[in-house]
């Protein structure tokens, strides 16, 4: 699985991309997976949850009281000036041989499929709407 940047689609204002941000703040890491802070006004950070994780990503995050992850950030919106994109970032675990080829390319499918919803559900949650349609992957 590579690091990568994913185009979100959804041109943004200043003024939007701190409505989003504050937007993911209020909903929380702990609750619906965003941390946002103001010294780090450029990014989201994206955090997977144990019930979010499909397919083998259950294996890189479980619940709190067994072996692993409660939680792993695998993704930040970044605001790139008003063209905001995510840098999608695999645990290094996930890399062959630890995976197969295959695996990995499921993984990279799963996760990026994962990231444009959640940005679609905070667009939806901070007020923003979009046709659908508008978006390259819609």
């Amino acid at each position: 699985m590579e690091e990568r940047n994913l185009d979100l689609g959804i041109p943004l204002t200043r003024e939007q991309w701190e409505q989003v941000a504050r937007r993911a703040a209020d909903l929380g890491r702990e609750e619906r997976g965003f941390a946002w802070d103001e010294g780090e006004s450029e990014q989201i950070r994206l955090y997977l949850h144990e019930e979010e994780a499909r397919g083998i990503w259950s294996d890189y995050v479980s619940a709190e009281e067994t072996y692993g992850a409660a939680d792993r950030e695998v993704a930040q919106l970044v605001f790139n000036g008003g063209s905001p994109y995510a840098r999608i970032e695999a645990p290094p675990s996930a890399q062959p041989p630890v995976v197969t080829q295959q695996e990995a390319q499921g993984m990279q499918l799963g996760l990026e499929r994962w990231v444009r919803e959640k940005w679609q559900n905070l667009m939806r949650e901070s007020g923003l709407h979009y046709d659908r349609g508008h978006a390259p992957y819609d």
